[in-house]
């Protein structure tokens, strides 16, 4: 139901009419049902931080045509991911792992829009993990609307990552695109305690770099230099 949906909604409408002779005539549009008059976006300016450092997120509010709102307040809850990983057996008896996750609310911000629709709000984690941050407006009929985006926070001591059946862990990079001549860090999101070793890679149609890291907990950052002749796309591994 549109009435009772947190979130804005593209509908189609279709029709169909059948004549006295059987004959079937269809049509149909699209219609943007949108929770409220305005829009706010949200990003952190780098996905990838460290504890007791600022993050800065960055938040624009528009409305429908596009056009910034100033002096427009939003409100910013940022919240813990907690990720329970519990290894069960399946009817087939392998043992697979059945993952929960619950939010720890973490801070809560807020400021005013500036005359370009935009404001920078700091977030200092205290631990490591992942954390999501929502951003909530509410328009001059107040009426709501929010979105949302993650962020990751490195730490020294062992922190209990989302465990996957396939086996494999991610690595989150700091940015989505680099420039020749960047350093990437990417975050090492590891499901071990203890020893650990790890062999990362960068590759471009060959293994252009590889770094052995061997230590009780591997490193949360790794930094890969951008040189100049990796263009287009690079991956790690």
């Amino acid at each position: 139901m549109v009435e009772t949906s947190v979130d804005s909604q593209v509908l189609n409408l279709e029709t169909n009419l059948t004549d006295l002779s059987g004959n079937l005539v269809s049509s149909q549009v699209t219609v943007n049902a949108h929770r409220a008059s305005i829009y706010p976006g949200i990003h952190p300016k780098q996905y990838v931080g460290k504890i007791g450092e600022d993050q800065p997120l960055e938040v624009v509010v528009l409305d429908w045509d596009g056009k910034p709102v100033a002096n427009q307040k939003v409100s910013v809850a940022v919240s813990e991911r907690h990720w329970y990983s519990v290894p069960k057996q399946d009817a087939q008896g392998v043992m697979r792992w059945e993952t929960s996750v619950k939010d720890i609310p973490a801070a809560t911000l807020s400021q005013v829009t500036d005359e370009k629709g935009l404001v920078t709000l700091n977030f200092k984690p205290e631990k490591g993990g992942t954390y999501r941050a929502v951003v909530t407006v509410v328009d001059q009929g107040g009426r709501t609307n929010r979105s949302a985006t993650y962020l990751w926070v490195a730490g020294s001591e062992y922190i209990p990552w989302r465990a996957t059946n396939d086996r494999t862990f991610q690595l989150i990079t700091d940015r989505t695109s680099y420039n020749p001549g960047d350093n990437a860090d990417v975050l090492i999101a590891s499901p071990f305690q203890g020893d650990a070793y790890a062999l990362v890679t960068v590759e471009r149609a060959r293994c252009a770099s590889r770094k052995c890291c061997i230590s009780a907990v591997i490193p949360p950052f790794i930094i890969c230099p951008s040189l100049p002749t990796w263009v287009r796309q690079s991956i790690f591994r």
